[in-house]
């Protein structure tokens, strides 16, 4: 839990001016309550030499159990600027922790899908960037970390066949004020699958957490393909929290 104190005069100067206030250390987890519904919005830009193009999605999770240190929710795309989404309706369950790891109740296994591999992995991509894994310590800026499960929902787009080494980490970067003093924490994500002598694939990017609320607010990330012939682009991925109310 994090105090936070504010005086008359601090309410009024610039954030910066707070760091005398800030906490060394933080610790990062979910707060869910049973019924607590979260809203969502993923904007996916294939980055390429052509006009980018651009999706855009808006996500509904709902809390439907909650055991110890684990939550089931249910994820619901409720609205999407890709036509083809009218035609079927998205439904997921996943298993999420506190600690923003996940637990074997996830998205169905897209390595065996073939020509369905792009659309079972855009259905399930807003909650793989959800699942942004938590150290159980508090954390000081540097404190690093590793998210193994990170490479998961990647290793589907490299060919069949193929054994890639992968590393991913993650890197508390900042601890700061807002202009309503309210505490954020930066984490750097950093991915990487490589195989030998064949395509590699990065994905780095930066989550801001509120650590009061126990909430991720924003989740960047650039997604790489290299080695794989022509160039295919990039898929630059940003998953914000929506407060709007949701049905």
């Amino acid at each position: 839990m994090i105090g936070l104190v504010a005086s008359a005069t601090a309410c009024c100067l610039p954030k910066r001016s707070l760091l005398s206030d800030l906490p060394t250390a933080v610790r990062l987890g979910w707060r869910f309550v049973p019924g607590q519904i979260l809203g969502y919005q993923l904007r996916t830009t294939h980055a390429q030499a052509e006009a980018p193009s651009v999706r855009v999605e808006r996500w509904r999770f709902q809390v439907v159990d909650l055991v110890g240190q684990v939550a089931t929710l249910r994820a619901d795309l409720i609205a999407s600027t890709d036509p083809a989404d009218q035609a079927h309706t998205v439904a997921t369950r996943m298993r999420l922790g506190r600690d923003g790891r996940v637990t074997p109740l996830v998205a169905p296994d897209c390595s065996a899908v073939g020509i369905g591999l792009r659309g079972c992995f855009s259905d399930h991509l807003a909650s793989w960037m959800l699942a942004l894994a938590l150290p159980p310590r508090p954390v000081r800026p540097g404190d690093r970390w590793d998210d193994p499960q990170q490479t998961e929902p990647f290793v589907p787009v490299l060919p069949d066949g193929l054994e890639a080494a992968t590393r991913s980490r993650c890197t508390l970067a900042d601890i700061y004020r807002v202009d309503n003093g309210e505490v954020r924490v930066d984490i750097q994500t950093d991915t990487e699958l490589r195989t030998p002598d064949g395509p590699a694939l990065s994905a780095a990017g930066t989550a801001t957490w509120n650590p009061v609320r126990g909430l991720l607010l924003s989740r960047r990330m650039r997604v790489s393909l290299l080695g794989a012939g022509p160039d295919p682009g990039a898929l630059d991925l940003h998953l914000t929290f929506d407060p709007r109310p949701l049905q």
